[in-house]
């Protein structure tokens, strides 16, 4: 991957969307854990539910801003996406390293933060649900 690339993934994904995201896909992690598995995974977060970072309640301006944050860092992302006119991927018509950080990314919001998956793949005229589609093959 070129090194531009690798800085896009890392400024955008890594450091920008990731960390925001996983404020809304923790709790979603936590209810899919069997019930033997729940204190071990709270044990990273003090022991307690409400030890877990969320972005905030529906409406609230902390979620809104998250929001924003990780619409901006997409909107990024799909800038560079939309060069590619090889197809689906970042680089050409096969994923690469930037395709799977992105796509981990979508996928643990598309599994276990429903609520943002949902306006995420409306964003961009539905650019990250057709992405996550296309990438299905890889997956």
């Amino acid at each position: 991957m070129a090194p531009e690339m690798h800085a896009i993934v890392e400024k955008q994904i890594y450091r920008t969307a990731y960390p925001v995201m996983m404020s809304f896909v923790f709790m979603g992690i936590l209810e899919a854990q069997p019930p033997g598995s729940r204190d071990e995974y709270l044990s990273g977060f003090g022991g307690h539910p409400d030890s877990i970072h969320r972005a905030g309640l529906p409406g609230s301006e902390e979620r809104n801003a998250a929001i924003k944050k990780v619409q901006e860092a997409l909107q990024g992302m799909g800038q560079v996406l939309a060069q590619n006119s090889e197809g689906p991927c970042f680089v050409g018509s096969k994923p690469t390293y930037a395709d799977f950080a992105m796509l981990a990314a979508l996928m643990l919001l598309k599994t276990f933060g429903r609520d943002l998956w949902e306006e995420v793949k409306t964003w961009e005229g539905g650019r990250w649900e057709v992405y996550v589609q296309a990438a299905e093959p890889w997956l």
